[in-house]
């Protein structure tokens, strides 16, 4: 029977994607390493709302499509946008901005803007919406900690169905005029909105950018990914639902457990915080990925690991923990 010891390791970032370097103890023979560029794509998970009148929140997984509900936010929102470490929404028909819990999906009411809300969104500095002008939409910036909202002008163009972004440092908006939905770019200083390209796409529903890459729903309940230089989309997933709003990654800690240079399967991964009322736990799949979500942001981490000690060495009954620290990846 093999014998079985612990090891443990500290890490100061969430979203913790770093490598950290052979662990090879004395003792102790397993080690961690970060996720792939590719399992990390497939292990991406936003926050998401729902187009349904009761609003169902939850999380949706950008690899599988799949959407886990958390809970059921009320009003309709007319998007989700993300500003410190807050999701935020703008009521759909409404002037009401809200908060959104990240546990349950309740809206707190921050506030009142001067219009009503036709689209929400957001960059990586500001909350932004805009209204049913009849003469062509006019942009937003809203305030997270009143709801006011400050003019900044009219993006102009045809009157039809917007999603506006969140997430980037750019602001994208599409327009479905009957013809698919129309990538626009906007200028967050004076409203002025740039046409990339056509989608293909009919009635994009919500935007978001992780790392770089424009994500989109349908109201089919279809996801893509789409290019900011030409427009075009490109089918990755099927959600199953309509979603008015997508944003800010949900804090995660993932990576694969090894023996020797092979996956460990089904071994506990702990995960502790300082301020989190207890351990997280998982177990590892067929090839050593362990993933934990809902992750306080900012806060450090250690994770400790349940592997195999080196058949060839003693029951290390009395040895100590090895340690490791991994700072930015």
């Amino acid at each position: 029977m093999s014998n079985y010891g612990q090891h443990r390791v500290e890490a100061l970032e969430t979203n913790f994607r770093g490598v950290i370097a052979a662990l090879t103890l004395t003792l102790l023979f397993a080690s961690v390493i970060a996720a792939s560029p590719a399992a990390i794509a497939q292990n991406t998970t936003v926050y998401a709302i729902t187009n349904a009148q009761t609003g169902p929140f939850g999380t949706l997984n950008l690899g599988s499509g799949s959407f886990h509900p958390l809970g059921n936010s009320g009003p309709l929102l007319a998007g989700l946008g993300a500003f410190g470490d807050g999701v935020y929404g703008g009521a759909y028909q409404g002037d009401t901005l809200y908060r959104v819990n990240l546990a349950s999906g309740g809206l707190t009411e921050v506030g009142a803007c001067s219009v009503d809300y036709a689209g929400f969104g957001s960059t990586t500095s500001s909350l932004y919406g805009i209204d049913f002008a009849s003469n062509g939409r006019n942009l937003y910036s809203v305030n997270a900690g009143t709801g006011q909202c400050t003019p900044i002008g009219s993006i102009g163009g045809p009157v039809c169905w917007e999603a506006l972004s969140s997430g980037g440092s750019t602001l994208y908006l599409t327009c479905d005029a009957g013809s698919g939905s129309v990538l626009y770019s906007v200028n967050t200083s004076n409203a002025m909105a740039t046409m990339i390209g056509n989608t293909g796409v009919t009635d994009i529903s919500s935007l978001t950018v992780v790392a770089g890459v424009l994500y989109a729903d349908s109201h089919e309940g279809e996801l893509y990914t789409i290019n900011t230089t030409t427009g075009q989309a490109t089918p990755i997933a099927i959600t199953g639902a309509d979603l008015s709003g997508m944003t800010l990654t949900v804090p995660n800690v993932s990576g694969y457990v090894l023996v020797q240079g092979l996956p460990l399967a089904g071994t506990g991964v702990a995960l502790t915080q300082p301020t989190a009322p207890g351990p997280q736990l998982t177990t590892t799949d067929s090839t050593g990925y362990y993933q934990f979500q809902s992750i306080i942001s900012g806060e450090p981490f250690t994770l400790l690991v349940h592997g195999p000690a080196d058949p060839g060495k003693p029951d290390p009954a009395n040895s100590s923990d090895g340690k490791a620290t991994e700072h930015q990846p």
